[in-house]
């Protein structure tokens, strides 16, 4: 059996400003054949789960692309086109295959093209005949659409957020691959949008809410007999596409009514519970006096610069709060600003310097601060996430800075990557255990990592290209009627 496999992970926020070029999948994942062996075996990975998946059947597996990015904004046509054209070619160049595994996000965006999933896996399918089967694997957060549904043999998701199943959604989806070609399974899939985006705060499934109950409704009813696979997708909710919503995807065993009726069941229970998603957040003030108050460890949730939901990390509200505050207090904060960070290299370890830092991508929302600190450390910025989310794979800062004002550690990078793990800070000499204020550009994804020393995680109520308040950002293509933007609306699944 001879099976083609490729990871294209990239999310996309429509409303940010950033662009995503090949060189930013370049400074991430971008790998063609058996580099990808390298770079994901033994990871929490999708890729990874496809290859021990094949590995346990003896199933030969042909590693075709490895192409990840951070989330950012829309891709340009270069980068979208290399991935594509590199997707078609390998898959071309395999010759006999039986199968293929797709490990996508589902939220991916491009110039002028809202659904470049859609449009990947119905290529392959072109490519490679309607009989062929394909599974693709997808990030919780997915946006499906009909042209993804009509393309696959099944789609399979996440069932955590934070998202600590990427292994297994891949080993998941393999063994459905399997079963088509060695059990006769005839996959059904159905699905049905609901006219829902999520504030995400309260998408964790780790915790008690709305979330945790639908992911553990749609498990127990994954054991039916004929039922393959559920999946809940409640999409990020910074993407402004027209087939925009959360979506319930239901694979059954040639059971098309069955499949459908699962997947109505589950949206009939997001509608109903879609008011249960909304979360109180705090202004920055009196975010900041709780943490003062509060033994710390305590999480600064700074979603509306996530730099996982696509923003650039560069926002300085926080900052300036901070500073005006004169804190004192143990206080860790990131922001990217490769103009300070080479400013600071040049002042050298244990100068003093005034800087003017951040803002500059973020001009709508803040403006530069200026700080005056001590240049603690100088690094490249190279750590290896050691947390639940991603485990062993690499990740690169560029150069990056610990700039010390007062009781404020600064972590001044090159580079925007992800906040949620705390190696992050102990990768340049800091412990989030011993800080009093930990801020993280995420919304929810630190959980995983930062839950057994944190005391508590407070969500700031910010302006931003990622603002957990939905409302303020300028929609102009999504379907209306959609909650929380309207809300004065009925809905049934029928």
């Amino acid at each position: 059996m001879r099976l083609a496999a490729g990871y294209i992970l990239q999310e996309a926020n429509t409303f940010s400003p950033l662009e995503t070029t090949l060189d930013d999948f370049r400074a991430d994942h971008l790998c063609l054949g058996d580099e990808i062996w390298q770079r994901f075996r033994g990871t929490n990975t999708e890729m990874a789960g496809f290859i021990d998946a094949a590995h346990a059947e003896g199933v030969e597996l042909l590693p075709i692309i490895g192409a990840r990015a951070i989330s950012s904004g829309r891709l340009n046509h270069e980068a979208y086109n290399f991935i594509k054209t590199n997707l078609l070619a390998g898959l071309q160049e395999a010759g006999q295959l039986d199968g293929i595994l797709l490990a996508l996000h589902g939220s991916m965006a491009v110039e002028e093209l809202d659904d470049p999933e859609g449009d990947l896996l119905a290529a392959a399918r072109d490519l490679v005949g309607e009989d062929l089967p394909l599974v693709a694997s997808l990030d919780m957060h997915a946006n499906i659409t009909r042209l993804m549904i009509s393309s696959a043999d099944a789609l399979v998701g996440f069932r955590t957020h934070p998202h600590t199943d990427q292994h297994d959604t891949g080993q998941r989806a393999a063994n459905i691959l399997f079963s088509i070609l060695k059990d006769q399974l005839r996959p059904t899939v159905a699905f049905r949008k609901v006219p829902v985006i999520t504030y995400p705060e309260r998408m964790p499934t780790s915790i008690e809410g709305p979330m945790a109950d639908l992911v553990a409704r749609a498990k127990e009813l994954e054991k039916q007999p004929g039922v393959v696979s559920i999946s809940v997708f409640p999409v990020q909710p910074w993407l402004d596409v027209e087939e925009m919503g959360s979506t319930m995807v239901v694979v059954t065993d040639n059971d098309p009514a069955l499949a459908q009726g699962l997947a109505d069941e589950l949206g009939q229970m997001l509608w109903e519970r879609r008011q249960q998603f909304k979360v109180p957040l705090f202004s920055l003030a009196d975010a900041i006096e709780r943490a003062l108050q509060t033994e710390g460890p305590v999480i600064l949730s700074y979603a509306s610069d996530n730099i996982s939901g696509g923003s650039p990390g560069d926002s300085t509200l926080a900052l300036q709060a901070l500073v005006e505050q004169e804190i004192d207090a143990r206080t860790l904060l990131t922001l990217v600003d490769s103009q300070a960070v080479a400013q600071a290299i040049e002042a050298g370890v244990g100068q003093k310097v005034t800087l003017e830092v951040g803002a500059r991508i973020d001009q709508v929302y803040s403006q530069p601060v200026p700080v005056t600190g001590i240049v603690r450390l100088i690094s490249d910025g190279q750590f290896t996430y050691k947390g639940p989310l991603y485990t062993g794979l690499k990740a690169n800062m560029g150069r990056t800075v610990v700039l010390q004002s007062g009781g404020i550690f600064l972590v001044l990078s090159e580079r925007a990557i992800s906040t949620f793990d705390p190696e992050l800070y102990r990768s340049v000499g800091l412990e989030p255990g011993e800080a009093k204020i930990v801020v993280v550009r995420e919304n929810g994804a630190f959980r995983a990592a930062y839950t057994e020393i944190m005391t508590e995680a407070l969500p700031l109520d910010t302006p931003g290209f990622s603002t957990s308040n939905l409302n303020l950002l300028p929609f102009k293509r999504v379907p209306r009627p959609l909650y929380p933007l309207d809300r004065d609306f009925s809905w049934t699944p029928l």
